[in-house]
């Protein structure tokens, strides 16, 4: 039986009390009662389960992005060899500083400083020259040269001069006045970084039906650059539809999944997507949908959003007189922003900030459960860094504070019979690195690590549990599920060279080995429900003409005691999608 549903007992306990308040008259046994909570409880973990999946897809979405325009640190120059005559420098002067940013002219001055002083052969001069430039390229400025000017040392004084380069203008084939503006956080005779090219980069290949590049290309004055954005513009309008069924042992696991994108509407880089679900397996007594959108818009540094999500159920449950429907709904509303405080060629590093309202209702024959529905308000702040590591290594950290909100007409704990909070506070950490590994031998393979962890001091609500052990995770836990208030999970990849590749179609065949494990402490905040669960994975990918399916075999070979057993048999799941892009 389902862990997060056979737990909860004083959550049973106060159904009952509701149903035998006001259905005592048709309730002749007990049964119904737990069988009602469990349904209850499960539609209410399958709404999770959506709502975290789209999550996790919004997210990749952006590493995928943002990985694109991050790479390694460029290896520095050696120095020269010292040969031929030596001079006394006693001052280093620079000569067209003019136009750069006051911290890249203190930089600069240190690095001269190093050098002062000192007899100096032609070659370290060259190497003060060197250090410079990889200066100016380590902070994106990659048209700012400096270079030594013919000159005579006698006095001790070496002059460096310095060509700042600037955006002459940034233009494109295919994207208007309007979208550069919109993405590029740079204007004409302005200092040109390659950061800022790269930003605006990042906010035009968010769509999915652009594939931009830039080129350089030298204006009429020394140091001036025309920015080309070169831009392959595809369908603005695109779909994927999908089945999945991560346990599909489970009747009910099977789900219908729909995402329609439309890119660029108004013309400033916005993108607006829709996404459907809905369960396909037993429609006749139980049923679960699901309707969503997220509309975002950049402006230079920043992205603001706007999403909201709707999910409905209905349930039968067979009572000894009667059967009883069992409904509910679940209203998420959310504005976002998220602005990149720093980055240069291999770290890029966000801030964001969200508020977000939740009203989840739960219903017997139309009558609101209180102890189960709850009106949340929810405000978080969070980091997230990304970053190149050595020579291939990718790393994502996220840190985040979530508290919640007596406004916006949010359930107020003073007023609340209830254990569980809705002005909590709760603290989350997520990681991720990837790296592939190349061997002569065995090909290329690409290893993933990824970490998350929730600790609070208070009992939150269901929606704000962490789900760390779930057939939507990893289809080895089947019909396990296990939430907590504090908790976290490891989980290891293993993603295999391909099988089969057609340089022709593009289709490709590769596969996934993955181990996961979930845990959550036994303290005073969580008497039930708690210990771990680890999980292991095989999938089979295949990819080609749009379509994309994976097959995936799993099995739980470990739990605590106080969980379920661990299955004999293992687990199935499948996930098939055709993107139309």
């Amino acid at each position: 039986m389902d862990v997060f549903l056979t737990g909860l007992r004083a959550y049973f306990l106060t159904i009952s009390a509701f149903l035998l308040t006001f259905w005592l008259p048709i309730v002749a046994s007990a049964q119904p009662l737990q069988d009602i909570g469990q349904s209850i409880q499960k539609q209410q973990l399958d709404i999770k389960k959506e709502q975290e999946t789209l999550q996790r897809e919004k997210l990749q979405r952006e590493l995928d992005n943002d990985f694109k325009q991050l790479a390694p640190r460029i290896k520095e120059p050696a120095i020269k060899s010292a040969d031929g005559q030596c001079f006394v420098i006693e001052t280093i002067l620079f000569a067209g500083l003019s136009g750069l940013p006051k911290r890249a002219l203190s930089d600069v001055t240190e690095i001269a400083q190093a050098f002062v002083g000192r007899c100096l052969h032609l070659a370290e001069m060259s190497d003060i020259v060197s250090q410079i430039n990889q200066y100016f390229l380590d902070h994106g400025l990659v048209t700012t040269r400096a270079f030594l000017p013919e000159q005579s040392l006698k006095k001790g004084e070496l002059l460096i001069r310095v060509i700042v380069g600037k955006v002459k203008a940034i233009e494109s084939n295919t994207l208007t006045t309007r979208n550069l503006t919109w993405a590029f956080p740079v204007e004409s005779d302005q200092l040109l970084s390659l950061r800022d090219i790269e930003q605006g980069l990042d906010q035009i290949n968010r769509l999915g039906s652009n594939q931009s590049t830039i080129k350089l290309i030298p204006g009429d004055l020394p140091g001036q650059s025309v920015v080309q954005v070169n831009n392959i513009k595809n369908d603005r309008f695109y779909a994927r539809l999908g089945v999945d069924g991560t346990s599909i042992q489970q009747g009910d696991d099977y789900r219908a999944r729909a995402d329609f994108f439309a890119d660029d509407l108004i013309g400033i880089n916005d993108q607006l997507i829709v996404n459907y679900n809905q369960s396909l397996a037993e429609t006749t007594r139980s049923l679960s949908k699901g309707l969503g959108f997220d509309y975002s818009f950049p402006w230079h540094y920043s992205l603001f959003s706007i999403s909201g999500n709707r999910f409905e159920y209905e349930n039968i449950v067979n009572g000894s007189n009667q059967n009883f429907e069992v409904s509910g709904d679940n209203t998420v509303f959310s504005l976002a922003a998220n602005h990149t405080l720093y980055r240069n060629r291999s770290i890029k590093l966000d801030v964001a900030s969200s508020l977000t309202t939740k009203d989840i209702n739960n219903f017997i024959e139309d009558t609101r459960i209180d102890v189960s529905s709850r009106r949340l308000s929810v405000f978080r702040v969070e980091t997230k860094h990304k970053q190149y590591l050595w020579k291939d290594m990718t790393v994502f950290l996220n840190l985040s504070i979530d508290a919640g909100l007596d406004i916006l007409g949010a359930d107020d704990d003073g007023q609340s019979i209830y254990p569980d909070k809705a002005q909590f506070v709760k603290y989350g950490f997520l990681t991720s690195a990837y790296k592939p590994l190349y061997s002569d031998l065995l090909g290329v393979w690409g290893l993933g690590a990824s970490a998350q962890y929730q600790h609070t001091g208070d009992i939150l609500p269901s929606s704000e549990k962490l789900l760390v052990a779930s057939s939507s995770q990893l289809t080895g836990y089947g019909p396990l599920n296990l939430t907590g208030n504090t908790g976290g999970w490891l989980r290891f990849d293993a993603n295999s060279p391909y099988f089969y590749r057609s340089d022709t179609t593009g289709a490709v065949l590769s596969s996934r080995i993955s181990l996961m494990k979930g845990w959550v402490p036994h303290n005073s905040l969580q008497p039930f429900n708690y210990g771990n669960a680890t999980a292991t994975e095989l999938a089979f990918i295949a990819q080609g003409y749009g379509f994309s399916l994976e097959l995936m075999i799993g099995k739980t070979i470990a739990s605590s005691s106080s969980l379920i057993a661990e299955p004999d048999n293992p687990e199935f799941g499948l996930k098939l999608a055709y993107n139309t892009l």
